[in-house]
């Protein structure tokens, strides 16, 4: 075989087979297809942003937990602080009720001894009197018009018109006494407008003068009313004042 038939057959060899390159890689001389790369600048800017950022949040739920105990310990005083207010107030309700219920007693106390003391009392309106002579009067109307023989202990002109006396007694009695006959002072035109009532308390008045206001409204329209102590007659029945109802009740009577 001649050379040119043989640089064909190589040539056709070697374009039937690639060239095994296994060797050049495999040298020593060989240099690396590899490329080095340099750290990722946006990798790194990441991370410490989400440093800053766990930063904050640690200091955000720090601070809620304080803001948090705070208020806890905030509420806890308010607490505190109502239920003293509670107590104080309950403490004070009862002083309150105590005090309360002492001026009611007193009041009671007062009311019954200044009834004790007008107990034997009357009270006699349109005489007319001088000074000095109020007990011969009211001796002669006692005697004279009334027909009873009790004699006043002591004898006071009230008003500034002189036409109010104050007659005290010696006993319930001879007051009871004078009370029962004072109707006769009707049977005399001079004593027509003369009248005897008990001497009353400052609330016996008060209720008496409700009593009043009652009657003069139920004559108005057209009722026949009677005014007596601490009672009323309407058309012949009998209304009788109630203390806790403040007012006139019928009687069942």
């Amino acid at each position: 075989m001649d050379n040119r038939q043989r640089s064909n057959s190589i040539t056709s060899y070697y374009k039937r087979k690639p060239l095994d390159t296994s060797l050049e890689e495999n040298s020593p001389f060989a240099k690396s297809k590899k490329v080095s790369r340099s750290p990722d600048k946006t990798s790194t800017t990441s991370a410490g942003s989400m440093e800053k950022i766990e930063k904050m949040l640690d200091s955000v739920v720090s601070e809620l937990k304080l803001i948090r105990a705070e208020n806890a310990q905030w509420k806890e005083d308010i607490s505190k602080m109502q239920e003293e207010m509670k107590k104080n107030e309950q403490k004070w309700q009862l002083t309150v009720n105590s005090l309360e219920e002492k001026i009611e007693s007193l009041e009671r106390k007062l009311q019954w001894r200044e009834k004790l003391d007008k107990k034997n009392n009357i009270v006699i309106k349109g005489l007319s009197a001088c000074p000095g002579n109020e007990e011969r009067i009211v001796e002669e109307l006692l005697q004279g018009k009334l027909k009873v023989s009790v004699k006043p202990k002591e004898v006071l002109v009230l008003g500034k018109d002189k036409r109010v006396m104050l007659v005290k007694f010696d006993s319930w009695k001879d007051k009871q006494e004078v009370m029962c006959c004072k109707q006769k002072l009707k049977e005399n035109l001079d004593t027509k407008k003369v009248y005897i009532n008990n001497d009353m308390t400052t609330e016996e008045l008060k209720t008496q003068a409700k009593i009043k206001e009652v009657a003069e409204s139920l004559q108005a329209d057209g009722k026949r009313t009677k005014i007596g102590y601490r009672k009323l007659f309407v058309d012949g029945k009998l209304w009788y004042w109630d203390n806790k109802a403040d007012k006139l009740l019928e009687s069942k009577n």
